[in-house]
Protein backbone atom coordinates (compact mmCIF):
# COMPACT_ATOMS: atom_id res chain seq x y z
CA UNK A 1 0.00 0.00 0.00
CA UNK A 2 1.23 3.50 -0.68
CA UNK A 3 2.59 5.44 2.27
CA UNK A 4 0.30 8.46 1.94
CA UNK A 5 -2.79 6.25 1.60
CA UNK A 6 -1.77 4.26 4.69
CA UNK A 7 -1.37 7.48 6.68
CA UNK A 8 -4.75 8.76 5.51
CA UNK A 9 -6.43 5.59 6.79
CA UNK A 10 -4.62 5.59 10.14
CA UNK A 11 -5.37 9.30 10.56
CA UNK A 12 -9.08 8.49 10.66
CA UNK A 13 -8.51 6.43 13.83
CA UNK A 14 -5.73 8.45 15.49
CA UNK A 15 -7.04 11.84 16.66
CA UNK A 16 -5.00 14.60 18.26
CA UNK A 17 -7.71 15.38 20.85
CA UNK A 18 -7.35 12.05 22.70
CA UNK A 19 -6.85 12.33 26.44
CA UNK A 20 -4.57 9.27 26.59
CA UNK A 21 -1.25 10.28 24.96
CA UNK A 22 -0.44 6.81 23.55
CA UNK A 23 -3.65 6.93 21.46
CA UNK A 24 -2.24 9.94 19.62
CA UNK A 25 0.54 7.69 18.30
CA UNK A 26 0.95 5.06 15.63
CA UNK A 27 2.92 1.86 16.26
CA UNK A 28 5.52 1.65 13.51
CA UNK A 29 7.31 -1.60 12.71
CA UNK A 30 9.18 -2.61 9.55
CA UNK A 31 6.63 -2.44 6.70
CA UNK A 32 3.68 -2.21 9.13
CA UNK A 33 1.74 0.64 10.75
CA UNK A 34 -0.83 0.04 13.53
CA UNK A 35 -3.36 2.54 14.89
CA UNK A 36 -6.16 2.23 17.45
CA UNK A 37 -8.75 4.22 19.36
CA UNK A 38 -9.39 1.18 21.63
CA UNK A 39 -12.59 0.39 19.73
CA UNK A 40 -11.13 0.05 16.25
CA UNK A 41 -7.79 -1.52 15.35
CA UNK A 42 -6.07 -1.03 12.01
CA UNK A 43 -2.87 -2.67 10.79
CA UNK A 44 -1.66 -1.60 7.37
CA UNK A 45 1.28 -2.73 5.28
CA UNK A 46 3.25 0.39 4.47
CA UNK A 47 6.65 1.12 2.91
CA UNK A 48 8.47 1.90 6.15
CA UNK A 49 12.00 0.90 7.08
CA UNK A 50 12.76 1.21 10.79
CA UNK A 51 15.40 -0.45 13.00
CA UNK A 52 13.11 -1.00 16.03
CA UNK A 53 9.36 -0.96 16.72
CA UNK A 54 8.29 2.33 18.26
CA UNK A 55 5.25 4.58 18.74
CA UNK A 56 5.47 7.86 16.87
CA UNK A 57 2.97 10.70 17.33
CA UNK A 58 0.74 10.64 14.25
CA UNK A 59 1.25 14.32 13.44
CA UNK A 60 5.02 13.86 13.51
CA UNK A 61 4.86 10.71 11.37
CA UNK A 62 2.73 12.55 8.84
CA UNK A 63 5.24 15.43 8.77
CA UNK A 64 8.16 13.00 8.33
CA UNK A 65 6.37 11.27 5.43
CA UNK A 66 5.25 14.42 3.61
CA UNK A 67 6.00 14.05 -0.08
CA UNK A 68 7.73 10.67 0.32
CA UNK A 69 6.83 7.28 -1.10
CA UNK A 70 9.00 5.34 1.37
CA UNK A 71 9.97 6.23 4.91
CA UNK A 72 13.40 5.28 6.27
CA UNK A 73 13.63 5.86 10.02
CA UNK A 74 16.19 5.22 12.74
CA UNK A 75 15.22 4.90 16.42
CA UNK A 76 17.85 5.73 19.06
CA UNK A 77 17.68 7.03 22.64
CA UNK A 78 13.90 7.42 22.63
CA UNK A 79 13.90 9.52 19.46
CA UNK A 80 13.18 8.78 15.83
CA UNK A 81 14.96 10.45 12.93
CA UNK A 82 14.80 10.40 9.17
CA UNK A 83 18.26 11.96 8.92
CA UNK A 84 16.89 15.51 9.02
CA UNK A 85 14.19 15.73 11.70
CA UNK A 86 14.30 14.22 15.21
CA UNK A 87 11.20 13.54 17.26
CA UNK A 88 10.55 11.95 20.68
CA UNK A 89 8.78 8.59 20.67
CA UNK A 90 6.93 6.27 23.03
CA UNK A 91 8.03 2.72 23.75
CA UNK A 92 6.31 0.07 21.61
CA UNK A 93 5.46 -1.81 24.82
CA UNK A 94 3.15 1.07 25.84
CA UNK A 95 0.95 0.63 22.76
CA UNK A 96 -2.31 -1.20 23.62
CA UNK A 97 -2.54 -4.80 22.46
CA UNK A 98 -5.42 -5.89 20.31
CA UNK A 99 -7.89 -8.02 22.28
CA UNK A 100 -8.44 -11.56 21.06
CA UNK A 101 -11.73 -13.36 20.76
CA UNK A 102 -12.11 -16.55 22.81
CA UNK A 103 -12.38 -19.67 20.69
CA UNK A 104 -15.00 -21.21 22.97
CA UNK A 105 -18.35 -19.46 23.42
CA UNK A 106 -18.76 -17.88 26.83
CA UNK A 107 -22.35 -19.11 27.12
CA UNK A 108 -23.45 -22.51 25.87
CA UNK A 109 -26.95 -23.41 24.69
CA UNK A 110 -27.65 -25.36 27.90
CA UNK A 111 -26.73 -22.26 29.99
CA UNK A 112 -29.32 -19.97 28.39
CA UNK A 113 -32.41 -21.08 30.43
CA UNK A 114 -30.49 -20.59 33.70
CA UNK A 115 -29.27 -17.15 32.56
CA UNK A 116 -32.83 -16.08 31.68
CA UNK A 117 -34.15 -17.38 35.01
CA UNK A 118 -31.58 -15.25 36.85
CA UNK A 119 -32.84 -12.00 35.29
CA UNK A 120 -36.45 -12.77 34.45
CA UNK A 121 -37.84 -11.32 37.70
CA UNK A 122 -36.28 -7.97 36.76
CA UNK A 123 -38.15 -7.81 33.44
CA UNK A 124 -40.88 -5.22 33.11
CA UNK A 125 -44.50 -6.35 33.24
CA UNK A 126 -45.77 -3.03 31.89
CA UNK A 127 -48.36 -4.05 29.29
CA UNK A 128 -48.83 -0.50 27.97
CA UNK A 129 -45.48 -0.72 26.18
CA UNK A 130 -46.50 -3.27 23.55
Amino acid sequence: MKLQHALTLTGKITHSHRTIPILKTVLVRPDLITATDLETWLEIDAPVSINAATCIPFKMLKALAKGKTRLDLIVANGRVTDGITRSPTFSAEEFPTCPTIAEQPLLGMCDIPDAIADVDRAASCDKTRS
